[in-house]
């Protein structure tokens, strides 16, 4: 073969797998990026997870010009849906929430849409405490390079087109649309989180999951809060300003297990502040209180939340009701707090929380143990029972020793396992016991352990057996522990495994 030939052969094979892979990549449209004919089994459905969503909605936002934005993280992407804002008000709406939004990305997607000018006339932003956790400004997925620009420019046409990750997402696209799984489209025209997908996502999550992932999140940073962020949000009230935008905060609804579970662990100070910071740039409306809306809900009672943090759109409906104007008929839910009454509102809110813990004191047992150690407040059951009902699979991924695990306290402590006590409803805890006899628990959450069935025999068990906790180690005292896991059923005292596993925790 000649040179030339050679080298002709060549530059056609890497043409021909360039041009393959940039149509693999636009016909799947695993980003919802392209839109190049939606085809029933190969892309009617465009698959975005965490990062995607980012690289598709300032696009897609831009394309659909609402004259009302709602901004937010996971509460507002799952649970306010904008057509029944758009419903009452006449405005087009679009929901440019995302998974783990920080203000600075939210103040970014503000200038994002001025500067595309596509005819805002409101914004709708949400405020919550984890917004505030230290880190990373921004996501992976999220392109400075994009913001004021209805086209892909070209760092997402790369990664859109040419990456390899692109090829993984369009390969998973392309088997969900082809398994028609999806009834599940990823986001509507308008910016929701489809049904589907938010069944999908979050109809096998526990009600704690999140919640947890919070408290865990906070300890690790030392129960530290960034309020420099909150700068952000003055930034996007002084752009709206600017252009003559209405402007419009709210604290999101949450169960009252998880209210008094965060509110618990940062204290009335760190709330306090919150809220003065909010206020101190715009009137808020509070839609973070207890009322008939969130009093009841729990593992077993889920009508208006997914978990103990997210809410339905059924409950989102009256959210957005309330900031259009309308009165709900529920006392309290949505109550604008101004500078001037925001003491008396956070001390209003904490007396509600202290009646509702009393009148709850199982679901405020369970919550007031999640993410972290602390002392019980009630005797256990005495150790021992029949060997064999509860196994440790992985502490910090390691299997069991003979040996004490030394691990530092500013670690964490994760356990994993199964248990069949019991085999419907119940709480797993783990407990740990020092050497003066001192109990510590914490809440874990359950997790589907399908190979229950094969051990067992008892379909029940897949979802019930099955536990992980992923716990800070903050605020317990250096030493030695014995580690036991605690079972209860409807209140009662339970059981309580022999010793399995010993830990050391250093400094």
């Amino acid at each position: 073969m000649s040179y030339k030939k050679f080298v002709l052969i060549f530059v056609l094979a890497v043409v021909l797998f360039a041009f393959s892979v940039v149509s693999f990549n636009v016909l799947s449209d695993p980003y919802g990026i392209w839109r190049i004919g939606q085809w029933q089994g190969i892309n009617r459905y465009a698959i975005q997870g965490e990062a995607m969503e980012r690289m598709a909605k300032p696009l897609a936002a831009v394309a659909y010009a609402p004259e009302t934005v709602i901004l937010g993280d996971s509460l507002s992407n799952l649970g306010l849906d904008p057509k029944g804002y758009e419903e009452r008000t006449g405005r087009r709406t679009y929901n440019m929430a995302v998974d783990s939004a920080s203000p600075f990305e939210m103040r970014c997607y503000v200038e994002h849409l001025l500067k595309a000018d596509v005819g805002l006339r409101e914004i709708i932003v949400e405020a919550n405490l984890a917004m505030l956790y230290p880190g990373d400004s921004f996501q992976p997925g999220f392109d400075g390079q994009q913001i004021g620009h209805g086209f892909p420019v070209p760092n997402l046409i790369v990664k859109s087109v040419f990456s390899a990750d692109a090829i993984e997402a369009g390969w998973d696209s392309f088997k969900l649309n082809r398994e028609e799984l999806l009834s599940y489209p990823s986001h509507d025209e308008n910016g929701m989180l489809s049904e589907g997908q938010q069944k999908r996502n979050y109809d096998d999550n526990w009600f704690y999951n999140f919640l947890q992932l919070n408290l865990r999140m906070g300890a690790n940073r030392d129960w530290q809060i960034d309020w420099n962020r909150l700068d952000e949000y003055r930034q996007m009230k002084d752009l709206c300003a600017e252009h003559g935008v209405k402007f419009k905060i709210f604290l999101p609804p949450m169960s009252a297990v998880a209210l008094n579970a965060m509110s618990e662990s940062y204290g009335k100070a760190t709330m306090m502040q919150l809220w003065k910071g909010i206020t101190d740039i715009s009137p808020m409306y509070n839609f973070s209180g207890i009322g008939i809306w969130n009093e009841s809900a729990s593992p077993e009672d889920k009508h208006f939340f997914w978990d103990a943090n997210h809410m339905k759109p059924e409950l989102g409906k009256m959210v957005l009701a309330v900031l259009a104007g309308e009165d709900v008929g529920w006392h309290g839910f949505g109550q604008i707090v101004e500078a001037s009454n925001v003491q008396e509102a956070v001390e209003q809110q904490f007396e509600e929380m202290e009646k509702w813990r009393q009148s709850h004191p199982m679901l405020w047992y369970g919550a007031s143990h999640l993410g972290r150690f602390t002392k019980a407040d009630r005797s256990l059951p005495e150790p021992g029972g029949i060997p064999g009902l509860v196994h440790i699979d992985a502490l910090n991924g390691k299997s069991l020793s003979t040996e004490p695990m030394r691990l530092s306290s500013q670690n964490g402590l994760q356990v994993s396992g199964w248990s069949v006590v019991y085999k419907k409803k119940h709480r797993t805890f783990i407990a740990l016991k020092d050497d003066a006899g001192i109990w510590y628990v914490t809440l874990a959450a359950p997790v589907r352990r399908d190979d229950m069935l094969q051990l067992t025999h008892f379909p029940a068990y897949t979802e019930s057996a099955g536990f992980d906790a992923n716990v800070s180690l903050r605020g317990l005292p250096v030493g030695n522990y014995q580690l036991h896991i605690w079972e209860t059923e409807s209140g009662n005292k339970g059981f309580l495994s022999d010793c399995l596993a010993t830990i050391t925790i250093v400094d």
